[in-house]
């Protein structure tokens, strides 16, 4: 099963990047930011509904960027991930926002 996880990691996909604002069923636009880091199994599956439904976003990886993590505890007290910052709110736990996706922009 490890084995899986990480052969389906070096063969995934190059995630979608976009600094503009993502533009959900109503056509609202909202400013998405992922905290993540690419060995957590949470943001792992986060990422998949991500590309699924191509939403664009920002990705910040708290692993590769120490300013990162520092910017995710002052938003939200914690350095947990994934984390995913709507319009400056944060939304936490891969199951909520892996929601919130597929509620706003499948």
């Amino acid at each position: 099963m490890l084995l899986e996880f990480f052969r389906a990691m070096l063969n995934k996909p190059a995630p979608i990047v976009s600094q503009g604002p993502a533009q959900d069923q109503q056509g609202q636009n909202h400013q998405l930011i992922l905290y993540k880091f690419d060995a957590c199994p949470y943001c792992q599956r986060v990422m998949t509904v991500v590309r699924e439904l191509q939403v664009p976003m920002q990705f910040k990886d708290i692993r590769r960027k120490p300013e990162y993590r520092q910017e995710l505890i002052q938003i939200g007290g914690k350095a947990t991930t994934p984390c995913l910052l709507i319009d400056g709110q944060p939304m936490y736990e891969s199951a909520d926002i892996n929601a919130y996706l597929r509620k706003h922009y499948s």
